[in-house]
């Protein structure tokens, strides 16, 4: 595991339209797991999601 306080910034190479994908292949999960514990994993995944295309271009 990186230690993150030591590590340089670097930012990684991906699309948001990559991002975006998996964003939607999230909400398709959380859609087919609900009212079960996978229901709390997807909607974290999605918010970590969110969080990054909202620090899109920061």
């Amino acid at each position: 595991m990186t230690d993150t306080t030591t590590a340089t910034e670097k930012p990684i190479d991906v699309t948001r339209a990559s991002v975006i994908s998996l964003l939607v292949a999230a909400r398709k999960q959380i859609n087919d797991n609900r009212g079960s514990q996978a229901e709390i994993w997807w909607d974290g995944y999605i918010r970590a999601i969110e969080h990054v295309l909202e620090m899109d271009g920061q």
